[in-house]
């Protein structure tokens, strides 16, 4: 978490006034969900978590949220759903054990 943010939205304000106009800020924050803007537009957007019924395990959530938006983002999916997608993908993590099942866990 970023020092000095209060929570997500803040943390990409604060990046987006340091960066180029039109850089992709996407602030990810655990179990608070996800923000982002977009540098010089003042557009923030908060998109909340998805989290499971259960929390099993949260090892390597944030490394599947990224290859989440990443991987939405490469198939022209919009910042806010390739950042949705990220939330949900990385909820139904946590609510497994290891990768194995993640596609599963996803579905349902």
């Amino acid at each position: 978490m970023m020092k000095g943010a209060r929570d997500c939205l803040h943390a990409a304000q604060i990046f987006c006034q340091q960066l180029e106009k039109g850089t992709v800020v996407i602030c990810p924050w655990g179990e608070h969900g996800a923000a982002f803007g977009i540098a010089g537009s003042h557009q923030l957007t908060k998109v909340d978590p998805h989290p499971p019924v259960k929390i099993v395990s949260s090892l390597g959530a944030g490394d599947t949220f990224n290859a989440a938006v990443i991987h939405a983002l490469t198939r022209n999916m919009e910042i806010e759903e390739s950042v949705r997608f990220g939330c949900k993908v990385a909820g139904a993590k946590i609510g497994i054990c290891g990768f194995r099942n993640l596609l599963q866990a996803i579905e349902n």
